[in-house]
């Protein structure tokens, strides 16, 4: 028995397989020729397939039928791969990245520093501005708006309340 099986009933594997998918995916599986099976497990070349596959977010019937393997053999000998295949590649490929950053790939550096820098090497910058806009004419500000939105300048703007006759706004609120 392999590390991988030590502990794992054989039932019990299949009857979670069964709890995953549909009946008529799992009479798919069932009708899968076992040409795979007859090969002595775990097979390195199959536990890296599963692994690939498992990232590639494929079904389980999916890799039963592609590497002709039934899905009691998925889960007695692939069983790890299967379930930890998608967080095993993702921690090869950003080690992968991370060494390539680290030999002087410039694109590998930016794209480390832009995703896991926490903010710093972002090429979004903010500017809070907090002024009054006194409008005379709306065709002369919808001009101008309209021409920074076009040079990708992004107005977050909240209006203010409309001033109703005879009432008067303190200082400090207008001043926002």
């Amino acid at each position: 028995m392999t590390a991988l099986t030590q502990g794992v009933d054989t039932k019990t594997a299949q009857k979670s397989l069964e709890r995953d998918i549909s009946d008529s995916e799992l009479e798919s599986l069932r009708a899968v020729t076992p040409k795979n099976d007859s090969k002595k497990h775990p097979d390195q070349q199959l536990s890296a397939a599963v692994a690939s596959m498992s990232f590639a977010g494929f079904t389980a019937v999916q890799v039963c039928n592609c590497l002709r393997i039934s899905a009691d053999t998925l889960y007695r000998y692939y069983r790890d791969e299967w379930e930890n295949g998608h967080s095993n590649m993702v921690n090869q490929i950003s080690g992968s990245l991370a060494q390539r950053a680290l030999a002087g790939s410039d694109t590998a550096a930016i794209f480390l520093l832009k995703a896991r820098g926490r903010g710093q090497f972002n090429e979004r910058q903010t500017v809070d501005l907090n002024a009054s806009v006194t409008v005379s004419h709306k065709a002369e500000l919808l001009q101008e708006l309209s021409g920074l939105l076009t040079r990708g300048i992004v107005i977050d703007v909240e209006p203010e309340p409309e001033k109703k006759e005879g009432t008067e706004v303190p200082p400090s609120a207008s001043a926002t």
